[in-house]
């Protein structure tokens, strides 16, 4: 019978390759595994298909967009979709998943967070290496916090993304007209507006970030008009109307104000809800 002091060692040495363990990746880990499925084919870093034809998005991540028509591929997204590759094909095409508040989106994919078989989560995976940025679209918010966790060691650690800058962070003032699709957006609050639809902060650069009212109950301490002259992140998918850039701000995650002394493109700041 081991004594109490070798007992205690080896709960010791259990506990700290754990830890070891957990700082190389098993971190945002699930709650439940509510499916297994095999998957037959990976479209690019944040969508698969599985075997019996359905696809999934994966919840808390967004990865460059790959190429289509006459559009090119972002930097960075064959490697993400490549890199989600390898981790399935390690495990011989098998997933777990734990499903999103909600299911599915509006092109009827699945709405899931993956993990490997042991449980290792591939989104989180993916942010930490630089591979994909952390968004939040509730009710689909759970584990963001250690999502966006991931994400700022990558970008200390300018990995990938965070080295290229091909999502952001770009000041507002300096978006094309042009500009579509997930970005990370900085600038400087000049007007806070109220509709009766939406709460309106608009950025240098005739860039509009819109809150819904339908959305405000996520944002319970937002003081929304001292927001003027703050100096702000969002990220989100940029569209357009009236020839104004806008972005839909859904949850506290995606909007962080930025210290006033800090450089436009210092990594610093604080989330709105902290």
């Amino acid at each position: 019978m081991p004594s109490a002091a070798v007992r205690l060692l080896g709960r010791a040495l259990i506990t700290s390759a754990l830890l070891v363990y957990g700082s190389l990746g098993l971190a945002c880990e699930t709650d439940r595994i509510d499916d297994r499925f095999r998957v037959a084919w990976v479209y690019d870093g944040d969508t698969i298909r599985l075997e019996d034809g359905r696809k999934i998005r994966l919840v808390g991540i967004n990865t460059p967009e790959t190429g289509r028509g006459k559009r090119p591929a972002q930097a960075g997204a064959e490697q993400a979709a490549q890199r989600l590759r390898q981790i399935i094909d390690a495990h011989d095409g098998q997933i777990a998943v734990r499903f999103g508040e909600d299911r599915y989106d509006r092109y009827d994919r699945m709405l899931a967070h993956l993990y490997t078989p042991e449980g290792k989560s591939i989104g989180a995976t993916l942010i930490r290496e630089g591979h994909a940025a952390a968004i939040t679209v509730p009710p689909n918010a759970w584990n963001a916090d250690c999502y966006y966790s991931a994400e700022d060691t990558a970008r200390k650690q300018k990995r990938g993304i965070w080295k290229t800058g091909t999502l952001g962070p770009s000041l507002s003032k300096e978006l094309s007209r042009e500009s579509r699709g997930f970005h990370i957006v900085r600038g400087r609050v000049i007007r806070v507006g109220h509709s009766r639809s939406a709460t309106w902060l608009n950025l240098e650069g005739d860039v509009a970030l819109r809150i819904s009212e339908a959305d405000k109950f996520y944002f319970p301490e937002t003081d929304w008009d001292n927001m003027k002259d703050q100096v702000i992140e969002a990220r989100g998918w940029i569209y357009t109307h009236k020839d104004q850039l806008r972005i839909k701000i859904r949850h506290p995650r995606t909007l962080r104000i930025l210290n006033q002394t800090d450089s436009p493109l210092d990594d610093t700041g604080t989330t709105t809800n902290e």
